[in-house]
């Protein structure tokens, strides 16, 4: 083996250092790389995860729309009901009032019928005593 010049050895020299150097860069630029991939997995896992709450608010405000219709609703038809009952309840006191009227009307006119049919009677009665009876000079 040969020793070698300094030329030889300065170039490398010169030739390790940039493999060095060149290492250096790659290893430089795969941190970054990683960097930026753990980055971008963290923007990613960030931004997921406000998706997923803006999605659980509006999922939560859906419910919360609907259960204040529901609850609305509910409260007109009780409303609603409400008014009814006092409505239907007033019909009622007036149709038992009259009722009450037509029962004395009823009651009024079998009291008629009643006295008609005995001066009808008597009115007969008093014609087949007349019809019967000799004439009185």
């Amino acid at each position: 083996m040969q020793p070698k010049s300094s030329d030889e050895n300065g170039e490398e020299i010169k030739m390790k250092l940039e493999e060095t150097q060149n290492a250096s860069i790659n290893l430089n630029r795969a941190i970054q790389y990683v960097r930026r991939l753990d980055g971008n997995k963290l923007r990613k896992t960030v931004s997921n995860s406000l998706a997923a709450q803006k999605s659980r608010l509006i999922k939560a405000r859906y419910f919360r729309d609907k259960e204040r219709k529901v609850i609305n609703d509910l409260e007109k038809g009780i409303r609603f009901m409400e008014e009814e009952s006092v409505r239907l309840v007033e019909q009622c006191r007036i149709l038992k009032l009259e009722t009450e009227e037509l029962e004395e009307v009823v009651l009024l006119r079998r009291h008629q019928a009643n006295a008609l049919q005995k001066c009808s009677l008597a009115v007969g009665v008093v014609a087949v005593m007349a019809a019967v009876a000799p004439p009185t000079s």
